[in-house]
Formats: structure tokens, sequence, C-alpha cells
């Protein structure tokens, strides 16, 4: 029998890493699923702006997730990742492979939730825009767009690199999607997540990618999410 692939997905804990990590489970991966939310229950700040402070808990845990993969037939690692934390970086990545001893495929979807990602430039205090978050009212601002605009160029530069070694790196364009966060905090700011794609639209992708035949051909692109989901979501993807 082949060994089981293995994947390691970043903020897993809700919203589309979750989705990920489930559809991947799905599809017959064994999962690594971190996130700086393990039980439920801690109170982290995850305001989205500097005008208050919100540390009540979002629904969703690693804990949850770890719980639905295994329903699914997987393997499951619950490993604590805050990525603002660098001392966790190297800490989750030897978790992995003491408990697994390999990972196959590393969906990069945590980002920063933190105050000021979700305020107008010029209430912004200087600290808060030299993180990689969204700044702006009603929209993705100028932090969130130009990081992502930073990881698009990079997919293709590393993907050059890796691709000796046969590793494929792939952008994931999730498009519009209706996340918990969203939903239970977003509106004030203009997101309807009633109007939004399902998390498991960008999830099906994902896993789609990490299981295609030969992800090398996609290597170095960006994948639009909603497209791609609907031109192979009815089809056996290989």
């Amino acid at each position: 029998m082949a060994e089981r692939r293995v994947a390691f997905v970043t903020g897993a804990s809700r919203g589309i890493g979750r989705a990920c990590a489930l559809e991947l489970a799905r599809r017959g991966l064994d999962v690594v699923v971190t996130a700086r939310t393990v039980t439920g229950a801690e109170r982290l700040e995850h305001s989205s702006t500097v005008k208050k402070s919100a540390t009540n808990p979002l629904p969703g845990s690693l804990e949850a997730t770890a719980r639905e993969a295994r329903a699914l037939g997987a393997e499951a690692l619950v490993v604590k990742l805050d990525l603002a934390a660098r001392a966790d970086w190297p800490a989750a990545v030897d978790a992995a492979l003491a408990r697994f001893g390999r990972i196959d495929v590393l969906v990069n979807n945590g980002r920063y939730v933190g105050p000021g990602h979700m305020d107008p430039f010029e209430d912004t205090p200087v600290e808060l825009r030299e993180t990689p978050a969204p700044i702006g009212q009603g929209g993705w601002g100028l932090g969130y767009s130009l990081s992502k605009a930073a990881l698009n160029r990079m997919v293709p530069g590393l993907a050059k690199e890796l691709r000796p070694y046969h590793i494929a790196v792939i952008g994931l364009m999730p498009g519009f999607v209706g996340t918990e966060r969203m939903a239970a905090e977003l509106a004030e700011f203009g997101f309807d997540a009633s109007k939004a794609l399902p998390v498991e639209n960008p999830g099906r992708v994902c896993a789609m990618l990490a299981t295609a035949k030969d992800p090398m051909y996609f290597s170095g692109k960006d994948v639009y999410g909603p497209g791609f989901h609907a031109e192979h979501a009815l089809v056996r993807f290989e």
C-alpha cells in the first residue's frame, strides 16, 4: 500500500484553511492543522480596527477541524502555530515531521488578523501599516493589496527555483469568500457574507490542485478559484 501523503495547512481553525484541510482529508491525505486557536476557548485579539478591542472567541478551532478530518478517515495532527511568533514556525514543522516523517503539500492560508487592518489610511498607526494587513473601509486596503501583490509575484519566482526539485508552487486566488469571521464581525465594514462564496469552494480547488495528476502543470501560475471550480467541480479532476 502506498504511503499516505501529508498536507500542512496554516490558518486551519476556520474559514478557507479549515475547508482546505477537510477537502484534502476527503481526497485521502493526512493533515497537519495549524493556527493560533487550538481549543476555541482562547481569547485572542482579532479586532479589525484600532478603535476597539475584540477578544471574544470566534467560531472554530483546530481541535474541531481535526475531529472533522478524522471522521473522513484521515490522520490529523493539531499544532499551535501563531504566524506572528517566529519560534512557532520551526516547532510546527518539527512536530509534523516527527509525527509523519514528511510534508507533501503546504497550504499557506493563514494571515495576519489584528487591529487596524480595516481602518482608513489616515487613522492607521505607522506600526500597523508595516504589517501585512488590509487597511481600508468597505474593502481591502493598501496593506492587504501590497502584501498580496508581493505574494503573487513570489509564485513564479519561487516556482522557477523549486522546479528542479519537482516542487510545484501555485497561487490560489479564492475570490470573495464568506468565512465565519466575516459573518461574525465584518458587516460594519461593508462585507455581506450571504453574497459570498462558501469556504468549500476554495477548499475543493486547493484539494484538486494538490491531487492533480501533474501539479507541475500549474506551477508558477495564479489560479482563479471560482472559475476553476466552475470548470472542474462536476467532473473527476486528474
